[in-house]
């Protein structure tokens, strides 16, 4: 593949806001085949989460779940969503933001996986949700009530608890899966996440910076063909199991 055209593709890529095809860019690109174009997309998404995190997320950190594909057949925070994946999102307020699949919403894998990546003693905003209410022992946990209607709250010394941060980038998120890819499958959903992720917190950088970053994640990195069909191998956040005690298990 001639150097210009994967720079062409790393810099559509970083500058489509709601991402591009494999299709599309096939034709932009003149490839001579989709699955060119479908492995090259994944090669660069990887790029895109290559760069790792500098330490924890501290300060002020959103936490929201979302339900992604499927088709949702109740009404209600994970009703009817059986056949949809869930996505945790985690977003530094003026910083960066984390995204991860989960099994299941419980607070149990929703705990491990904050501990994992915010720092003890943080501001975590959330919903009323209620696998997030186990959060006060490390955090200062505050929420918002979205039954009542509420979606900020206001305090005297002008700081305030949202979430409306994390829950616009899933609208980012599902404008680009719906509109632009249509539909994707669970098993490479990770590197979807890390693509909407990357250009999230690269939004305040010109195209040719954020290509440039891009760029710069391809250093060592590898994704064959083969290892990139493997569907043994799970990207799906797995918390330690419950510690158990006298018989019942005991969340931590």
């Amino acid at each position: 593949m001639p150097l210009a055209k994967w720079i062409r593709a790393f810099h559509l890529m970083c500058s489509s806001k709601k991402g591009i095809s494999s299709l599309q860019l096939q034709r932009n690109l003149g490839l001579g085949s989709y699955r060119t174009a479908w492995h090259m997309t994944h090669r660069i998404r990887l790029a895109m989460k290559c760069e790792p995190f500098a330490g924890l997320l501290k300060g002020t950190v959103q936490a929201d779940e979302t339900y992604v594909g499927g088709k949702s057949y109740g009404q209600g925070k994970g009703k009817g969503m059986e056949n949809k994946t869930i996505v945790v999102s985690l977003l530094q307020n003026d910083g960066p933001k984390r995204s991860y699949i989960i099994h299941k919403a419980n607070a149990h894998t929703i705990k491990a996986l904050i501990t994992e990546n915010v720092e003890k003693g943080s501001n975590i905003h959330t919903d009323e949700f209620n696998s997030y209410k186990n959060l006060k022992s490390d955090y200062k946990h505050m929420s918002v009530n979205h039954a009542i209607g509420q979606y900020v709250r206001n305090f005297k010394d002008g700081s305030k608890v949202t979430t409306n941060t994390v829950e616009g980038s899933f609208s980012l998120l599902k404008r680009g899966i719906y509109g632009t890819f249509h539909s994707l499958s669970k098993h490479h959903l990770h590197r979807y996440l890390a693509e909407f992720d990357f250009r999230w917190n690269e939004r305040k950088a010109t195209d040719v910076e954020r290509t440039t970053k891009a760029l710069l994640g391809t250093k060592g990195v590898r994704l064959s063909y083969k290892p990139l069909i493997d569907r043994t191998v799970s990207n799906v956040f797995q918390p330690e199991p419950p510690v158990i005690k006298h018989g019942k298990p005991r969340l931590p």
